[in-house]
């Protein structure tokens, strides 16, 4: 049965009819897997996207799947059969999906769709009665901090104005001000995830770093930890790095779903970072073949991207009681295994 043909059912259980906007990106589509999966607490999805490839997909299991331009807030109208109880906003324009010209500044289209996107999507929850609109941001936005600060909820921005981030943390920044906005003068419930570098298997192995197009450094680790071939780690061993599996910040979106009144800005990862040694030790565990293990080669001579500060999440498993599921990062790479071998995000996602 299709999810909206149970909607009279649906409003007699209390289960919740969601909106996924972006549900054709990275961190939506497992968003959408993962909601349809919890039939005791959501009752029906939709999800938007611009991208045909997911249409089959989402009719082949009963989600219904709309061509939504965030920017175009007429776009939204043709979600007005639906009664929504949440919306979660994927959409998002950001640097590492962006080939650059330097000749060219891109910080007014960084504005219209991260900031005009989420005012239009937060109107037309305004609008329609839907009281919650989570969303996402950067934890770009306190990049230059040492690696020794730990970072919350109410640590001061401190964020390059010259790199390949500077607009889109500054375009977040304005999105959070809207949804606090809203929060505050029509009492929405508006939450504002601040994320790490997410991890999952999907678009991202390669991707655009001021506006180069190049493979990901665990990308690199993984291929050739297939392959057998030696792995070199540049800079120090020690350096740590704020990785979030796909599937925790899903479970973190989940939560926030599940408790209405919760709403504000908050971190969301782990209590640890991890240092690039034991990401390259987990990798070759879980992908060298046992005769053919990979080596690890120290090259300390060659810097690397540095540590990150760790964000703290305290007032997250406080409020909504965040317990994530692959904080150890070996049973985050056989998972990500386990997700290659089963090949849904690669087909959906066209790599291979």
């Amino acid at each position: 049965m299709n999810y909206f043909r149970k909607l009279i059912l649906i409003k007699e259980k209390k289960l919740m009819n969601i909106l996924i906007i972006g549900a054709s990106s990275f961190i939506g589509a497992y968003q959408v897997e993962q909601l349809i999966n919890t039939p005791d607490f959501v009752g029906g999805v939709v999800g938007t996207g611009r991208n045909p490839r997911f249409r089959d997909y989402y009719e082949s299991i009963g989600v219904p799947y709309y061509n939504i331009d965030v920017c175009d807030y007429d776009s939204f109208k043709v979600l007005d059969q639906y009664d929504f109880d949440a919306a979660v906003l994927f959409a998002t324009m950001m640097p590492s999906n962006i080939p650059k010209d330097d000749d060219s500044d891109d910080t007014a289209e960084y504005y219209k769709v991260n900031v005009l996107g989420t005012l239009n999507a937060l109107e037309y929850c305004r609008t329609r009665g839907i009281n919650k609109l989570i969303s996402f941001g950067t934890r770009f936005d306190c990049r230059l901090y040492d690696s020794n600060t730990v970072i919350t909820e109410e640590t001061p921005l401190n964020y390059s104005l010259t790199d390949d981030h500077a607009a889109f943390v500054m375009s977040n920044n304005a999105k959070w001000d809207v949804m606090r906005y809203y929060n505050e003068k029509y009492e929405m419930n508006n939450i504002y995830f601040r994320i790490p570098t997410i991890f999952g298997v999907g678009p991202h192995g390669s991707f655009y770093k001021d506006g180069i197009y190049r493979k990901s450094g665990i990308q690199i680790f993984i291929d050739k930890a297939a392959a057998g071939e030696p792995i070199e780690v540049y800079g120090s061993t020690d350096t740590t790095k704020d990785l979030l599996y796909v599937k925790d910040l899903n479970i973190g979106v989940l939560n926030a779903l599940k408790i209405p009144t919760s709403k504000g800005f908050y971190n969301i990862g782990y209590e640890q970072n991890f240092r690039l040694i034991d990401i390259v030790k987990a990798i070759i565990e879980v992908f060298s073949n046992d005769n053919n293990i990979s080596t690890v080669i120290q090259r300390p001579d060659i810097p690397n991207n540095g540590s990150f500060p760790l964000m703290d999440i305290t007032k997250l498993k406080k409020d909504i009681g965040f317990e994530p599921h692959y904080s150890n990062i070996v049973d985050m790479m056989e998972d990500y295994k386990c997700e290659l071998e089963r090949g849904l995000y690669t087909r959906l996602f066209n790599v291979y």
